[in-house]
């Protein structure tokens, strides 16, 4: 397989993460998010492998646009790690507004399916392809404090992977839903009120799900994984009750 790698969201947290590991096996990594300033720091700190790519998951032309110049100057992107997503402060029933539920949707959903359209005819024509879409834990135990916008479109997630397998299998294509519980990135800080510096201590790391993509990656052509749940040992999801998460 071509070490070339696509990671949407990939300017920092966990898609930061991913391209730093993946970079240690000598993959070429091209790295997409909004923010250019964000962007070019996050390739500085990467080094000559990583290629920069500004642009918003949820602009379908764009998309096409950056794989087409991709492929003419790198080659086939038969990887693609799909980790762009958000989640707002206000997200409750009850204070989310429709606005902020349909732009999680569009970020965690149909951004994912952008992603994966923008890449599909390149592995069809390969006959080959790998794709790794980060669903959440939220999106396969579901708890009051995710919210309704971001657990419904990550479990949608999981259902968008099924069927992509189902179509692609003959075409040499393989997708995995990888649901990670808590993480502790800089989104965090977005929650009312923030995680204490214990809490995020006792949370998955980026590295943490940086290392399984990369299990995930390092299979052999015969072997689908499916879905991958990975979450702390101290799982805040099986400790909550509803209402604010407990951060003691």
């Amino acid at each position: 397989m071509s070490k070339l790698a696509w990671v949407t969201g990939g300017s920092s947290g966990i898609g930061f993460a991913i391209a730093e590991r993946l970079m240690r096996d000598d993959w070429k990594v091209a790295i997409s998010g909004r923010d250019r300033v964000r962007l070019d720091a996050a390739v500085e700190k990467l080094g000559d492998n990583a290629i920069p790519l500004q642009l918003d998951v949820t602009d379908a032309k764009a998309m096409k646009y950056a794989v087409e110049r991709l492929t003419s100057e790198h080659g086939t992107v038969n990887t693609l790690v799909a980790n762009a997503g958000m989640n707002v402060g206000k997200r409750a029933w009850g204070e989310v507004s429709n606005t902020d539920f349909e732009g999680i949707v569009s970020a965690n959903l149909v951004g994912v399916f952008s992603s994966i359209d923008a890449v599909l005819d390149g592995m069809r024509a390969k006959k080959n392809g790998r794709i790794v879409v980060l669903s959440s834990f939220a999106g396969w135990h579901i708890t009051p404090q995710p919210g309704p916008a971001y657990s419904s479109s990550k479990m949608a997630v999981r259902g968008l992977v099924d069927s992509l397998n189902m179509s692609e299998l003959r075409n040499g294509i393989v997708a995995t839903s990888l649901c990670p519980g808590e993480v502790a990135t800089p989104a965090m800080e977005r929650r009312v009120p923030p995680p204490s510096p214990e809490t995020l201590a006792r949370m998955l790391q980026p590295e943490d799900i940086a290392s399984a993509v990369h299990y995930i990656l390092s299979q052999p052509e015969r072997v689908a994984i499916n879905e991958m749940v990975i979450s702390p040992s101290w799982n805040n999801a099986y400790n909550r009750v509803p209402g604010p998460s407990p951060d003691s």
